[in-house]
């Protein structure tokens, strides 16, 4: 409520204690704020730990939010395989929209990663045991 309402030094504050909690909403909501510089000071690399952390215990927000950093380089090293892996994660649980944006970094790996690299990350994907 505290972040709805703009106060987002307080919801910053919550975040920051249920994130260190290991609750993936709160890790992915302290993500976006770093890559946002909202409510603290803008820093990707800080963003990523945060998705890292959701994503693994299965966040599509999160999934997706990683899968863009590394598909641009934004906050880690450009890596296309990873940027797939978390984009086809996302999409298996993700909403409609989450889907739809995960397709775009799925297309451009597809263009970019050759065959073989594909299929084998595709059976990461159907082998991988994160949350449900």
């Amino acid at each position: 409520m505290a972040y709805m309402a703009g106060d987002v030094t307080r919801a910053q504050h919550f975040f920051d204690t249920l994130a260190r909690q290991g609750v993936p909403e709160a890790q992915t909501a302290l993500g976006k704020m770093a890559l946002a510089g909202e409510g603290v000071p803008r820093h990707p690399g800080i963003a990523a730990v945060w998705f890292y952390k959701a994503a693994q215990a299965g966040d599509a927000d999160a999934q997706l939010m990683l899968a863009n950093q590394f598909s641009s380089g934004v906050g880690v090293s450009r890596d296309l395989e990873q940027a797939y892996l978390w984009a086809r994660l996302a999409q298996q649980r993700g909403d409609p929209k989450v889907v739809e944006a995960a397709g775009d970094v799925i297309r451009l790996a597809r263009v970019e990663l050759p065959a073989d690299t594909l299929f084998g990350l595709d059976a990461d994907v159907r082998a991988w045991r994160g949350a449900p």
